[in-house]
Protein backbone atom coordinates (compact mmCIF):
# COMPACT_ATOMS: atom_id res chain seq x y z
CA UNK A 1 0.00 0.00 0.00
CA UNK A 2 3.03 2.40 1.08
CA UNK A 3 4.59 1.96 -2.37
CA UNK A 4 1.27 2.58 -4.48
CA UNK A 5 0.75 5.52 -2.58
CA UNK A 6 4.39 6.38 -2.99
CA UNK A 7 4.57 5.75 -6.80
CA UNK A 8 0.92 8.08 -6.71
CA UNK A 9 2.82 10.67 -5.08
CA UNK A 10 5.68 10.76 -7.41
CA UNK A 11 3.51 11.08 -10.19
CA UNK A 12 0.89 13.51 -8.95
CA UNK A 13 2.33 15.50 -6.65
CA UNK A 14 5.31 18.19 -7.90
CA UNK A 15 8.39 19.03 -5.38
CA UNK A 16 6.91 22.49 -4.20
CA UNK A 17 3.79 21.12 -3.28
CA UNK A 18 5.44 17.70 -1.77
CA UNK A 19 7.89 20.17 0.68
CA UNK A 20 4.35 21.65 1.85
CA UNK A 21 3.04 18.31 2.68
CA UNK A 22 6.18 17.16 4.25
CA UNK A 23 5.66 20.26 6.77
CA UNK A 24 2.27 19.41 7.21
CA UNK A 25 2.46 15.84 8.11
CA UNK A 26 5.78 16.78 10.38
CA UNK A 27 3.01 19.51 12.28
CA UNK A 28 0.45 16.04 12.31
CA UNK A 29 3.28 14.22 13.73
CA UNK A 30 3.35 16.05 16.99
CA UNK A 31 -0.28 17.16 17.12
CA UNK A 32 -0.66 20.02 15.71
CA UNK A 33 -4.01 19.85 13.87
CA UNK A 34 -6.07 22.22 11.87
CA UNK A 35 -5.62 25.56 10.29
CA UNK A 36 -4.86 27.34 13.89
CA UNK A 37 -2.27 24.61 14.27
CA UNK A 38 -4.18 23.47 17.92
CA UNK A 39 -2.29 21.06 20.22
CA UNK A 40 -3.97 17.96 21.11
CA UNK A 41 -2.66 16.41 23.98
CA UNK A 42 -2.37 12.89 23.11
CA UNK A 43 -2.64 11.40 19.48
CA UNK A 44 -4.67 8.27 18.66
CA UNK A 45 -2.71 5.32 17.68
CA UNK A 46 -4.57 5.15 14.17
CA UNK A 47 -3.59 8.95 13.72
CA UNK A 48 -0.21 8.08 14.23
CA UNK A 49 -0.33 4.71 11.79
CA UNK A 50 -2.25 7.27 9.17
CA UNK A 51 0.94 9.82 9.49
CA UNK A 52 3.69 7.62 9.58
CA UNK A 53 2.27 5.50 6.33
CA UNK A 54 2.15 9.10 4.66
CA UNK A 55 5.68 10.17 5.82
CA UNK A 56 7.02 6.68 4.61
CA UNK A 57 5.39 7.07 1.14
CA UNK A 58 6.73 10.65 1.13
CA UNK A 59 10.07 9.66 1.94
CA UNK A 60 9.81 6.49 -0.80
CA UNK A 61 9.22 8.72 -3.74
CA UNK A 62 12.86 10.27 -3.24
CA UNK A 63 14.66 7.25 -3.26
CA UNK A 64 15.91 6.43 -6.69
CA UNK A 65 16.88 1.87 -7.78
CA UNK A 66 20.60 1.50 -7.94
CA UNK A 67 19.55 0.10 -11.88
CA UNK A 68 17.77 3.52 -12.56
CA UNK A 69 21.06 5.46 -11.46
CA UNK A 70 22.93 3.03 -13.14
CA UNK A 71 21.37 3.96 -16.18
CA UNK A 72 21.06 7.53 -16.04
CA UNK A 73 24.53 8.35 -15.17
CA UNK A 74 25.43 5.70 -17.95
CA UNK A 75 27.50 3.12 -15.46
CA UNK A 76 26.70 -0.09 -14.71
CA UNK A 77 24.50 -1.68 -11.59
CA UNK A 78 28.17 -3.39 -9.95
CA UNK A 79 29.79 -0.08 -10.84
CA UNK A 80 26.96 1.63 -8.47
CA UNK A 81 27.18 -0.75 -5.96
CA UNK A 82 30.73 0.17 -5.84
CA UNK A 83 30.54 3.91 -5.85
CA UNK A 84 28.17 3.29 -2.78
CA UNK A 85 30.71 0.82 -1.09
CA UNK A 86 33.50 3.60 -1.58
CA UNK A 87 31.34 6.60 -0.33
CA UNK A 88 31.20 8.08 -3.71
CA UNK A 89 27.55 8.04 -3.70
CA UNK A 90 24.77 7.35 -0.36
CA UNK A 91 22.61 3.97 -0.95
CA UNK A 92 21.53 1.40 1.41
CA UNK A 93 18.83 -1.92 0.78
CA UNK A 94 15.72 -2.04 1.37
CA UNK A 95 13.60 -5.04 0.71
CA UNK A 96 16.79 -6.42 -0.52
CA UNK A 97 17.11 -3.66 -3.08
CA UNK A 98 19.79 -1.50 -3.61
CA UNK A 99 18.08 2.28 -3.54
CA UNK A 100 19.84 5.73 -3.34
CA UNK A 101 18.03 9.25 -2.01
CA UNK A 102 17.78 11.26 -4.88
CA UNK A 103 18.77 14.60 -2.67
CA UNK A 104 22.42 13.85 -3.44
CA UNK A 105 21.43 14.78 -7.25
CA UNK A 106 20.93 18.18 -8.69
CA UNK A 107 17.95 17.10 -10.69
CA UNK A 108 16.76 13.62 -9.31
CA UNK A 109 13.54 13.84 -12.24
CA UNK A 110 15.93 14.27 -15.36
CA UNK A 111 16.80 11.83 -17.56
CA UNK A 112 20.98 12.64 -16.79
CA UNK A 113 21.66 12.30 -12.95
CA UNK A 114 24.17 14.76 -11.88
CA UNK A 115 25.77 14.96 -8.40
CA UNK A 116 25.06 17.95 -6.29
CA UNK A 117 28.88 18.69 -5.94
CA UNK A 118 32.39 17.19 -6.48
CA UNK A 119 32.59 17.64 -2.68
CA UNK A 120 29.76 14.76 -1.98
CA UNK A 121 32.27 11.81 -0.93
CA UNK A 122 33.56 14.27 1.61
CA UNK A 123 30.06 14.83 2.84
CA UNK A 124 29.30 11.39 2.67
CA UNK A 125 32.49 10.01 4.87
CA UNK A 126 31.01 12.02 7.99
CA UNK A 127 27.41 9.91 7.66
CA UNK A 128 27.90 7.02 10.42
CA UNK A 129 27.54 3.67 8.93
CA UNK A 130 24.73 2.84 11.26
CA UNK A 131 22.78 6.21 10.42
CA UNK A 132 19.29 5.92 9.35
CA UNK A 133 18.77 7.09 6.14
CA UNK A 134 15.42 9.01 6.43
CA UNK A 135 17.65 10.92 9.06
CA UNK A 136 20.17 11.56 6.91
CA UNK A 137 17.75 12.68 4.14
CA UNK A 138 16.42 14.94 6.53
CA UNK A 139 19.12 16.98 7.57
CA UNK A 140 20.61 17.08 3.94
CA UNK A 141 17.34 18.86 3.00
CA UNK A 142 16.37 20.88 5.96
CA UNK A 143 17.45 24.31 6.33
CA UNK A 144 20.66 25.10 8.16
CA UNK A 145 20.84 28.49 10.09
CA UNK A 146 24.45 27.68 9.84
CA UNK A 147 24.44 27.51 5.93
CA UNK A 148 22.66 31.05 5.23
CA UNK A 149 23.55 34.02 2.44
CA UNK A 150 22.30 37.42 3.32
CA UNK A 151 18.34 36.46 4.51
CA UNK A 152 18.41 33.43 2.53
CA UNK A 153 18.83 29.98 4.51
CA UNK A 154 19.98 26.80 2.50
CA UNK A 155 19.63 23.21 3.28
CA UNK A 156 23.25 21.56 3.02
CA UNK A 157 22.33 20.33 -0.66
CA UNK A 158 21.54 23.61 -1.73
CA UNK A 159 24.57 24.99 -0.18
CA UNK A 160 26.44 22.42 -1.99
CA UNK A 161 24.22 22.77 -5.55
CA UNK A 162 25.16 26.36 -5.30
CA UNK A 163 29.30 25.82 -4.91
CA UNK A 164 29.82 25.76 -1.05
CA UNK A 165 32.39 23.87 0.39
CA UNK A 166 32.15 20.50 2.08
CA UNK A 167 32.95 21.12 6.12
CA UNK A 168 30.22 23.21 7.08
CA UNK A 169 27.74 20.57 5.94
CA UNK A 170 30.37 17.74 7.34
CA UNK A 171 29.90 19.51 10.68
CA UNK A 172 25.82 19.89 10.59
CA UNK A 173 26.02 15.78 9.73
CA UNK A 174 28.34 15.12 12.56
CA UNK A 175 26.29 17.61 14.87
CA UNK A 176 23.01 16.12 14.02
CA UNK A 177 23.91 12.30 13.56
CA UNK A 178 26.25 11.54 16.22
CA UNK A 179 25.58 14.97 18.84
CA UNK A 180 29.07 16.13 18.30
CA UNK A 181 31.19 17.73 15.39
CA UNK A 182 34.98 16.14 17.53
CA UNK A 183 35.40 13.68 14.14
CA UNK A 184 35.91 16.77 12.19
CA UNK A 185 38.74 17.00 12.44
CA UNK A 186 39.89 13.13 11.80
CA UNK A 187 37.86 13.99 8.56
CA UNK A 188 39.99 16.94 7.83
CA UNK A 189 43.53 14.68 8.13
CA UNK A 190 42.20 11.38 6.24
CA UNK A 191 38.67 10.45 6.11
CA UNK A 192 36.92 8.10 8.65
CA UNK A 193 37.89 4.62 9.26
CA UNK A 194 35.17 2.31 7.45
CA UNK A 195 33.88 2.39 4.38
CA UNK A 196 30.70 0.18 3.69
CA UNK A 197 27.49 2.08 3.45
CA UNK A 198 25.53 -1.07 2.35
Amino acid sequence: MIGLIAEALAELVPDESRRAAQRMLALEWIGAVGDECTWEATLSDRHLRSVLARRVAMEQVRLLPAHDVAARTGNSVDTIVELVRERALYGFHLRGALFLPSWQFVDPRAESLVVVSEFLPTVLMSIPIDAVPSMVSRVMTSEDPNLSRGAMRYSPREHLIAGGGPWPVVRTLLLVLEGSAQGLGDLLLGGRAGSAVL
